[in-house]
């Protein structure tokens, strides 16, 4: 299923949001993990692209749709104005909350270019800036590139290329660490996240993400949403035990669509 390894990274790193954990040894679940604002966004995203209808105006009624369904799911402040309002307006966010936009339609898209069209549509409704609009748009064509056999080398190319985005290799994953600031930042946060997903498979890219030790649940969804979904227990039981019906039906049709 292709959503559940974005979808098990915030499960698995909303317990570390507010108590960061600087290694790589924690338990992936426990009785307080729970899904958040980062899930009820990527559910809202599949359930616009589902529906064949790919406009702004959808997508905004699919956004406020889910948003209002799960109001206490952890969104900023001016997210959850943006819901609430009866006419909605892109108020100029560079928050890393547009790249999770992107992992939805790159597994939805038939082309490159669509992968990137559909990303910028997607960020632009509330985070209209180069910096939240080129997110999206990264993390969908990474995504799209690995689903289509494209290798790690030629995806970090197409993201400095692009995006000017520079992902560490694994074997630097320290020294980044040790100097990672820490910022909601698109700039700031959406690189290392993706470096997670494309450096490790599952389980280790979420660690990995986690360990950063800032923004876990955005950073380790970012990350999961970047790897292939890989059979293992932990997926498995974020979409039996930690996922609302409604959620599953979305994730259900969005992977028969795909």
């Amino acid at each position: 299923m292709a959503l559940m390894s974005a979808i098990s990274g915030d499960v698995i790193g909303s317990v570390y949001e507010s108590n960061p954990i600087y290694s790589l040894d924690f338990d992936l679940l426990t009785p307080n993990n729970s899904f958040t604002d980062d899930t009820v966004i990527i559910i809202a995203v599949a359930d616009w692209l589902i529906s064949g209808e790919h406009t702004e105006k959808k997508l905004v009624e699919c956004l406020q749709n889910w948003g209002n369904k799960y109001p206490a799911a952890g969104y900023g402040g001016m997210f959850r104005k943006w819901l609430q309002s009866d006419n909605p307006q892109p108020y100029q966010s560079i928050g890393n909350g547009a790249a999770l936009r992107g992992i939805p339609i790159g597994h939805y898209a038939k082309s490159l270019a669509e992968a990137e069209r559909l990303a910028m549509l997607a960020a632009q409704v509330t985070h209209d800036t180069a910096d939240g609009i080129n997110a999206a748009m990264a993390v969908a064509s990474t995504i799209w590139m690995r689903n289509h056999g494209y290798s790690v080398g030629a995806v970090k190319e197409h993201l400095k290329k692009n995006y000017f985005y520079s992902t560490f290799n694994a074997e630097d994953y320290n020294t980044f660490r040790n100097n990672f600031k820490g910022s909601i930042a698109c700039d700031d946060s959406v690189p290392p996240a993706i470096a997670c997903g494309l450096n490790y498979h599952l389980e280790d890219a979420i660690r990995h993400a986690v360990a950063l030790g800032y923004d876990s649940d955005t950073m380790a969804c970012i990350a999961g949403g970047i790897c292939r979904i890989e059979p293992n227990n932990f997926t498995d039981r974020v979409y039996n035990e930690f996922l609302t019906e409604d959620i599953r039906e979305v994730v259900d049709a969005f992977n028969e669509t795909i």
